[in-house]
């Protein structure tokens, strides 16, 4: 009944993030735009696939509003494969709001200290990894490329969660703000 709900509403946000987290044994993207194809989980979740559901069910793409996340997931003693991309975990990495979960800002700190940046191009996704810990989070790249995934599926907008994870300098801000030009 998603076209009849649209009918009583301005916008819907689609929350483009948790999609996996510390609950789940094994690493994963948080918040990745497209389904991976090595991803194994069942089902696959991405925001891309959210999206078309709506839309094939009646959803008007205008009002629909991505959300993103303006913090990072973590996960400790993951195995070193695939730099750490769909490992087991032997369970969340310490945090600085909860076990498993930072603001961006500390993620971004972490680069040069240990930690490798790595991108899934397939999912749109990036992560952290220094060979034990692995961070899913989204950058100042895929936020513009989330942007442009909004602009060209004439999407409502961006939403995110929440502003104080952002650099002081707007990092995320700005790339979502280029994006969406």
């Amino acid at each position: 009944e998603v076209d009849e709900i649209f009918g009583f509403l301005d916008f819907a946000t689609v929350q483009g993030y948790d999609l996996h987290g510390t609950w789940e044994p094994v690493t994963n993207h948080q918040s990745n735009l497209y389904t991976s194809s090595t991803d194994p989980s069942s089902p696959r979740f991405s925001v891309d696939a959210t999206i078309q559901e709506y839309v094939s069910r009646g959803a008007p793409p205008h009002e629909l509003v991505v959300g993103v996340p303006f913090y990072s997931r973590g996960w400790t003693g993951v195995a070193p494969a695939n730099n750490g991309l769909y490992q087991p975990a032997s369970g969340p990495a310490p945090g600085t709001w909860e076990a498993g979960v930072d603001d961006y800002e500390v993620a971004e700190q972490r680069l040069g200290g240990g930690f490798t940046r790595y991108e899934d191009d397939e999912a749109v996704a990036a992560w952290l990894f220094d060979g034990t810990a692995f961070w899913t989070f989204d950058d100042p790249l895929i936020m513009a490329a989330k942007a442009q995934y909004v602009r060209e599926n004439h999407l409502g907008g961006i939403m995110f969660w929440e502003l104080s994870g952002d650099t002081p300098d707007g990092e995320l801000i700005d790339a979502i703000a280029s994006g969406l030009e």
